[in-house]
């Protein structure tokens, strides 16, 4: 899980930069003040998640300690890359299938990178899996409303490694991710930061899941993680609004994966 923190802390950027957009400042200084403190406080919350990737050192010793197992199935990078289609989005491999409304755009894998702050040139699904091979992590899927509500979600896919896709399931990966969460979302500068933790319905299945809440800059924002393991891969479904009941519209937009 060495690219946790990183998935992590993009996660909470985009969080506070839709927070940022949401709370509705009138005026173009103040929201690029708020935006220049947001990537600021990034910053500050990478020196804190490295310290906790002490944790994932100790579950990769872990791993190595654990007697021999078999994996249920693995994927090559390939598999893992989902399709979009103007408001659809389909990934098979992780089992799932959306559809938003006319209120939603998804944006393309360049617009998405340009979102993170990455360079994208002529992306390919077979750019896609190279990604995914060499970095561990890729953004599968960012989709976000048109309009002023700051509602968005992504889905995330992580590369366990052999190993840790044979000993970590879904429980245990939000164990080692608890604390890193409340680190970087307090990093953040979110306070009154609770993590509601359970197993969720999604897409036709219950998968472990936590619904995070908080005060951003006088905000109150929500945001909903769902874990989806599948073979050595763990895909991060993560919806964010400031409204809860709008949360559970946004992850009923997925439904399963049926050919």
């Amino acid at each position: 899980m060495k690219k946790l923190t990183s998935i992590l802390l993009l996660i909470a950027m985009l969080l506070a930069l839709t927070a940022c957009g949401a709370a509705g400042k009138a005026e173009d200084t103040a929201a690029a003040d708020k935006l220049k403190e947001a990537a600021q406080k990034v910053e500050e919350a990478t020196a804190a998640a490295e310290e906790a990737a002490l944790e994932e050192e100790t579950a990769a010793e872990a791993a190595e300690a654990a007697p021999a197992e078999e994996a249920e199935e693995t994927y090559e990078a390939e598999e893992m890359i989902g399709e979009k289609s103007g408001n659809s989005y389909a990934n098979e491999t992780l089992g799932i299938r959306a559809e938003f409304s006319d209120n939603w755009t998804i944006l393309d894998d360049e617009q998405t990178a340009q979102m993170l702050g990455l360079v994208a040139d002529n992306f390919s699904e077979v750019d896609l899996a190279e990604q995914l091979r060499e970095s561990g992590s890729l953004y599968d899927l960012y989709a976000m409303t048109v309009d002023q509500s700051g509602d968005n979600v992504n889905v995330v896919i992580e590369d366990l490694g052999v190993v840790n896709g044979i000993i970590i399931d879904e429980k245990k990966y939000l164990e080692i991710a608890e604390s890193q969460l409340e680190t970087t979302f307090a990093q953040m500068g979110m306070t009154d930061v609770t993590l509601d933790k359970g197993t969720y319905s999604f897409a036709g299945k219950d998968h472990v899941s936590v619904l995070i809440s908080g005060n951003y800059n006088g905000v109150p924002v929500y945001e909903r993680m769902v874990l989806l393991k599948t073979g050595n891969y763990m895909g991060v479904v993560t919806a964010f609004s400031l409204d809860t009941a709008r949360l559970d519209n946004i992850m009923g937009c997925f439904t399963a994966y049926e050919g």
